[in-house]
């Protein structure tokens, strides 16, 4: 199979893009990565899933410049084209991403306030009620103890009794 060198110069060229899009996704895991105090296992389970949206990535790139016919400048291309993201882009794309990621939380932190601020409200309307329940229950466990526990010296007498008969 004759493959010119137009379509070899596209090949390398799409891998250099290729490279620049694992750059950004492992930005992207890199951001969004827990804190060095999570458990192991968590932290495991998140390297996992980017290794596998990693090589995902890259089957999907040599399969889009290349029909998946493999070639060495391939991989030269891609780590060349992660290279440059990280030298040239890799700061602008984290700030940006972390920009949209905050903006995100507060919209969401915002919706989440509106959202139970009525049950908060309604709990807060509850909560005098819920105090005089509770006061009642602590009497009647008081009477329920106090009558137990002249239950308990009734029957101790009772079996007094009886062991003297």
């Amino acid at each position: 199979m004759v493959i010119s060198s137009k379509h070899e110069l596209f090949v390398f060229f799409g891998s250099l893009l290729g490279g620049m899009i694992l750059g950004i996704i492992f930005d992207f895991f890199r951001i969004i990565r827990p804190s060095d105090k999570t458990n192991f296992i968590v932290l495991g389970i998140h390297d996992l899933l980017l290794w596998g949206v990693i090589t995902t990535a890259v089957f999907a790139i040599i399969f889009i410049t290349n029909n998946a016919a493999v070639r060495w400048y391939e991989f030269a291309g891609m780590a060349l084209g992660a290279v440059i993201y990280f030298m040239a882009l890799s700061t602008i794309f984290i700030f940006f991403l972390t920009a949209i990621l905050r903006a995100v939380k507060k919209i969401i932190t915002t919706v989440l306030k509106i959202i139970f601020s009525p049950i908060k409200l309604f709990c807060r309307m509850l909560r005098p009620l819920f105090r005089f329940v509770k006061k009642r229950v602590r009497f009647l466990k008081r009477i329920c103890k106090n009558i137990r526990s002249k239950l308990r010296n009734q029957l101790k007498r009772i079996k007094h009794s009886v062991n003297k008969i």
